[in-house]
């Protein structure tokens, strides 16, 4: 099963003509008209977009300005189907070589193939391209019905058929599918008025005709009943098979309004191909280890990532392309990267902090009290423990909690700052700030800021007990940022204490 799962309220876009051509001014108003109102993807060239009677090259032409017009900010599905299976086959590669997201092909009309038949008709035009299909079951336009075992059969042998467009009209026959294929096989209504009886039984959305020819808003506005809502964080969690990666996948799946769609490691990593739920020990969960980036990070997704600083740029870099989002919990950035990032910001809404802990962003904004407070006659030191496998020293934390306190007191880190005493380094000045780092066991991270004077010290120290404490934070911080516009933002943004 492929990792990608359409959902929402997509719409079935009408095709505007003017004097004999296609008015392509009007088509890419449409197309801006129906992203603004909150549609979560566009289906040209279906038999709304009246399909059959567009020439060839018209229908080629519509394809490539509604991509080029979306710019990635929402899923574009292209209707591809004939029942020529080579026509078929040259719809679909030129859609994805135009960018679409995705295939929508219907079952061969007409023609009136077998069981065996549509199976093979759909498995040829999936292994002609890599980009995810969606098949169209309308008996009504087609006069052949997909049942239910072919449809399993499909989602079982084509990695990249990853839905169904149901027009079936049977509510029996469309809980049958979603048994069948799996929670991560998209059962779309083909049907603005059984949108709703299907999403309570477990579908994923619409591809609305509605929507196309009156308002968005009918569909868009307020998901269905039933399901969670369908803009809820789509997350991509890079470094999937790793320590924080996996609490991320166990902790979602129990996290309301979150979903796994997509997961990564680097090239040739040994697990790349295994479901991530199988890898964290949930069972399965319909995603599988991937390592393409590119694909994985669209405009509709979060990318939630704790790994290593030039990883996580690589992938930032691709949020940006594709106005994405993003919520990082990697430490270890150099000044220079952490300039690009700011950068990057300005084309998609980034999280980006060293500390996914809420008891930990409070210490952040009582420590600059505390520093001003106690003054310049307290000397600081900072200590911090992890695990014996943590790459980077100090901690993202101890140093963000040394930049703090620097400013709170005036003082250039990049002068006062000291990590590491040997030999006969002399007295300690009074304008020093030391940070220290331990490596022990598996201590998942404790800090400690240490204000000392002659007769007294105060400390403010933070003991994490599970990673779970960190990936709670980015599952609270990834429902946040979806509603955010591009921008730098930190973890006391997610709590209200920026």
């Amino acid at each position: 099963m492929s990792q990608t799962t359409f959902q929402g309220s997509l719409v079935a876009l009408v095709t505007p003509f003017r004097n004999g051509s296609v008015d392509e001014t009007k088509l890419r108003e449409l197309v801006e008209f129906q992203i603004t109102h909150g549609t979560d993807g566009l289906v040209p060239c279906g038999t709304t977009g009246e399909s059959p009677t567009l020439s060839h090259d018209e229908h080629k032409r519509v394809v490539e300005i509604v991509v080029e017009t979306a710019r990635k900010r929402v899923h574009v599905i292209a209707g591809t189907g004939s029942n020529s299976t080579a026509e078929a086959i040259d719809f679909t590669k030129h859609a994805e070589r135009a960018g679409a997201s995705g295939a929508l092909v219907v079952n061969p009309y007409y023609n009136k193939p077998t069981q065996e038949g549509l199976y093979r008709h759909f498995r040829a035009v999936a292994e002609s391209v890599t980009i995810p299909i969606v098949t169209y079951n309308i008996a009504s336009r087609t006069a052949v019905n997909v049942e239910t075992s072919t449809m399993a059969r499909l989602a079982r042998d084509c990695s990249n058929i990853v839905g169904v467009k149901e027009a079936s009209g049977s509510l029996d026959q469309m809980s049958q599918v979603i048994a069948a294929c799996g929670p991560s096989f998209s059962v779309l209504s083909g049907d603005d008025n059984i949108t709703l009886p299907l999403m309570a039984i477990g579908g994923h959305g619409v591809i609305s005709v509605i929507a196309s020819n009156r308002d968005p808003n009918v569909t868009a506005a307020a998901p269905p009943a039933g399901r969670p809502d369908a803009r809820a964080a789509a997350l991509v969690v890079a470094g999937a098979a790793g320590r924080m990666g996996t609490r991320i996948v166990v902790l979602a799946r129990d996290t309301p309004n979150v979903r796994v769609v997509a997961a990564l490691e680097a090239p040739g990593h040994r697990a790349l191909g295994a479901d991530v739920g199988e890898l964290a020990g949930i069972g399965p969960a319909g995603v599988t280890l991937d390592s393409d980036a590119a694909a994985a990070i669209t405009a509709d997704r979060v990318l939630v990532e704790f790994s290593v600083p030039d990883a996580s740029l690589e992938h930032l870099r691709l949020v940006a392309a594709a106005g994405a989002r993003a919520v990082i919990g990697t430490t270890g950035f150099s000044a220079a990267q952490r300039t690009e990032i700011a950068a990057l910001a300005r084309r998609a809404a980034i999280m980006q902090t060293p500390n996914m802990s809420v008891a930990v962003t409070l210490a952040f904004k009582l420590l600059p009290i505390m520093a001003k407070a106690l003054g310049d006659d307290y000397d600081v030191e900072i200590t911090e423990i992890h695990h014996r496998f943590k790459k980077d020293a100090p901690s993202g934390t101890a140093v963000r909690m040394a930049e703090l306190v620097a400013e709170a007191l005036g003082r250039d880190l990049g002068k006062v700052g000291v990590y590491g005493r040997e030999g006969l380094p002399g007295e300690r000045t009074l304008q020093e700030i030391a940070v220290m780092s331990l490596r022990s066991g598996d201590v998942v991270g404790e800090h400690t800021v240490s204000f000392g004077t002659l007769g007294e010290r105060l400390e403010l120290t933070h003991r994490a007990h599970s990673r779970d404490t960190f990936g709670r934070g980015a599952l609270r911080a990834a429902r946040w940022i979806v509603g955010q516009p591009p921008g730098l933002y930190s973890m006391a943004d997610v709590l209200g204490l920026g």
